[in-house]
This record gives structure tokens, sequence and C-alpha cells, in this order.
């Protein structure tokens, strides 16, 4: 037979090779569609098994590999969608994706540095669409992981890698801000607020952060004002309530507030007496027998006459208080006023 009549012959061959694998892809291309179902009908085991059956009639392909690993971890067989996750990351190593279903595994099963390396791999990877908010919740979920281990200064640096990054989004800010806050970093926390803040000035959550993070920061006037608009705007919850409520107080009760006159510096001192009294009250009568002897001596001339007359005595009083404080601290709780002038003598010593 000549050449050119086996030219018909394989073209035959050539038909039935397309044919043939024209049906395994469309086999794959059921089995796949049967695992999307699956999957998202809360059925990740049979997934799994389907999405395995797509990727056998596409060997020359990763195409359901993907799938495959996304139903194993759905389905909690960790160790099988890393390995399936990667094979895939040998050809794509670059793959932000990828990467971070590998640092998800990763931080699901206690390895901190292997969890830290690939959502590093997912910040700076390739993402095929809305690369700059991929990376960007790809560093936000690793600053919670670093949060939740407690690597607090960890997470602070993702964050702060963060901040020159966000869109003029409130919701983005003030999300973010509230990682600063948990991370420790109220200051930094403040500023992104004021910025979420200036496009959205009632939003009820961002006032309530930037209430929560001048409280941090002893910024008791800033702390107030927030809360007070954040009231004006919903209801605060208990706790926030009760840092509103502190806070007010501590501006009434500060004999070092600044623009007060001395006369009611003096009344604050006598009002601060009072309630330091009150909590070594609370102590055991038998405890503190020294400490008691000095209150005892100190009340008569806790006057405002004889404190108005003598700044030096003001000086002691307060030096009393703080005494006072230090020592009662273990003891019985006291109430809201007992807490604001602990708050009001912790902000003197750290100024």
């Amino acid at each position: 037979m000549t050449v050119l009549g086996l030219l018909p012959f394989f073209g035959g061959v050539s038909a039935l090779v397309r044919g043939a694998r024209a049906r395994r892809q469309q086999i794959a291309v059921d089995w796949a569609a049967r695992g999307d179902r699956d999957l998202h009908a809360g059925r990740p085991d049979r997934a799994a098994e389907e999405y395995r059956s797509a990727q056998e009639y596409a060997r020359d392909s990763n195409a359901y590999r993907l799938q495959l690993a996304e139903a194993l971890i759905a389905s909690r067989h960790t160790d099988q969608a890393r390995g399936q996750l990667l094979a895939l990351w040998a050809e794509t190593p670059a793959d932000g994706f990828i990467n971070l279903e590998l640092g998800r595994i990763a931080a699901g099963q206690g390895d901190t540095t292997e969890a830290v390396r690939f959502y590093h791999a997912a910040i700076d990877g390739a993402w095929r669409q809305d690369a700059l908010a991929s990376r960007r919740n790809a560093r936000i979920e690793l600053a919670k992981y670093l949060i939740g281990k407690g690597d607090r200064t960890k997470a602070q640096a993702e964050l702060i890698a963060l901040v020159d990054e966000l869109p003029p989004d409130p919701v983005v800010m003030t999300d973010t801000a509230a990682l600063l806050l948990e991370s420790g970093t109220p200051q930094r926390a403040e500023a992104v607020l004021a910025k979420a803040l200036t496009l959205s000035p009632r939003d009820a959550r961002a006032l309530q952060l930037a209430a929560e993070a001048a409280f941090s920061l002893a910024d008791y006037h800033a702390a107030a004002r927030y809360f007070d608009l954040a009231a004006s705007v919903g209801p605060l919850d208990a706790e926030h309530q009760r840092m509103r409520s502190l806070s007010t107080r501590v501006l009434t009760l500060d004999p070092f507030a600044r623009g007060i006159s001395s006369r009611s510096r003096v009344r604050r001192v006598i009002e601060a007496f009072q309630i330091a009294r009150q909590s070594l009250d609370r102590c055991p009568a038998e405890a503190l027998p020294d400490l008691r002897a000095r209150v005892a001596a100190a009340e008569p001339k806790t006057t405002e006459r004889v404190l108005a007359q003598d700044p030096d005595a003001v000086d002691d009083t307060i030096s009393l208080l703080t005494d006072i404080e230090a020592a009662t601290i273990a003891c019985q709780p006291g109430g809201n006023d007992d807490a604001a002038l602990r708050l009001v003598l912790k902000q003197r010593r750290s100024s």
C-alpha cells in the first residue's frame, strides 16, 4: 500500500483519538458537575470522590485537582488535601490561592512557621482576579491567626504593613482598626478610625472602637466624646457603657486636670481621699494597720480650708492616695468611683 493509500487510514485513527479524548473530557466535566452539586449541598465526601473521578478522566491536566482539594478540606481529610495542593504548588508555586489554602492547613495543624511562610507567599503571589483585595484579605487572615496564637508583635507588623494600602472603604478601615486594637496598637487604630469616621461620621462600630482606643490611651476626654456620639447612634453594650461611665467620672475626679481652679483641685483631692478611705475599709479589719494609722492621722487635715492654705499637704494627701491604691488592689473591689480613682492615679504615675 502506498503512502497516499495510508492517509485515509491515519486520518480515521486520528478522528477516533480525537473522539475518544472528547468523550473523556465530557465524562470529566460531568463528574465535576456532580461534585459541584454535592459540595454545594453539603456532601463533601461524595463530592471528593466525584472530583477524583473527574481528574482520572483528565489526567493530562490539573483541571479538577483544586476542586478535589477543596472538597477534601471540607470533609476534613486535611492530609489528603495538602497532598493535592502540594502537587499543584510544585507546578505553580507563585499561585496566591494555592499558597493561601496551604497556609490555612498549616495553621489548622498548628505549624506556625509553615503557616506564616505560605501566607506570605499568598500575599506576594499571583491572583487570577482582584489581586489587591485578595492579598489584603490574606494578610488580615494571617494577622488574625497570629493574634489567636498570642503573637501580637508579629500581628502588629502585618497590620502596620496593611495600613498604608487600605482602600477608602470605612468598613475595611474599621475592621483593620479593630485588629490593630486587639493586637495592642491603639494609637494606630485611632488614626485609622479617624479616617473611617471622616468617610462615615455616624458609623456606630467605628465610634465605639475609637472610644475604646482613646480609653486605652487614657485620653478620657476623647473617649467620653466618642462614647457620647456612639450612644446617639445606637445603644451601647454593658462593657462600653461601663467604659463611658468611667471616662466621665475620671474627668470629674481628676485633680491633675488642666484648666481647673486651685479650689476645684482641692475639692477633688478631698473627694478622692474619701473614695480611697472607703477602699481601705473594704479590706479585712486586721489588715494594713500602718496604712490605717496614716489615714486616721490625715483625715482631720483633709479639709478644704487646710489644703487650700498648704500646697504641701495636697501633695502629701495625693501620695497617701497612691499608697492606699497600691495596698488595696487585692481587697474587695469597689464600684465606679474606686475604678475611676485607680485610673486617675495610674495616669498620674505614667505622666
